[in-house]
């Protein structure tokens, strides 16, 4: 866990390691979230950004007798 600070204008800076091992870009959208005492952060990702996520997916599975 790390610490960081909230400076004059309410921002914070993300140490440089998480925002690598996230993968996190200049002007990437965050969405933020109350949890409870503490706050979430969660990248946004565009729909459009989601082609191709499950190229490669096995989908020779045996299918229940009630689906389609």
């Amino acid at each position: 866990m790390e610490q960081v600070t909230v400076n004059s204008k309410y921002g914070i800076r993300l140490p440089s390691a998480l925002r690598r091992s996230m993968n996190i870009k200049i002007g990437q959208k965050m969405l933020i979230e109350e949890k409870g005492n503490h706050l979430e952060l969660t990248p946004d990702i565009d729909f459009a950004d989601l082609k191709g996520i499950l190229s490669g997916i096995n989908t020779d599975i045996e299918r229940e007798s009630d689906r389609l």
